[in-house]
């Protein structure tokens, strides 16, 4: 047995890009032109300002003070070179045994650590209020 066929069909069914081109009136859209935009661009340095810029590129690298061009005065001291030297409150043997922790002893200290938080901020909170 055939199936029944509508005699009042007899239209082929439209294809996806006749239903799109149906759909905007008519007419075909024209494809979109694509720019590329450049992630870094290079500054050009003028002839004005690349002498100003190399001075006061090498006034940070020497640690001189900067002078006011026109009066002569000084507008920022020199910075004293300091080599300060770190101590750690923790030593290598006390990093290497943290390392060997649990990571639910890590998730603990940080629930503590949130519900010192809370309790600081809830207290300023309160302050405020009265």
């Amino acid at each position: 047995m055939k199936p029944a066929q509508d005699d009042d069909n007899d239209q082929p069914t439209p294809t996806l890009t006749e239903e799109i081109v149906a759909e905007f009136g008519g007419k075909e859209r024209e494809p979109v032109k694509i720019t590329e935009i450049p992630t870094h661009v290079e500054i050009e340095k003028s002839p004005e300002t690349a002498g100003y810029i190399e001075r006061v590129e090498k006034q940070a690298e020497l640690k001189t003070p900067v002078m006011d061009d026109s009066s002569g005065q000084t507008l920022v001291q020199a910075a004293d070179p300091v080599d300060p030297v770190v101590t750690l409150p923790l030593t290598d043997d006390q990093i290497v045994k943290g390392l060997h922790h649990h990571v639910w002893e890590a998730i603990r200290w940080l629930a503590t650590w949130c519900v010192r938080q809370a309790l600081i901020l809830h207290k300023h909170i309160i302050g405020l209020a009265q």
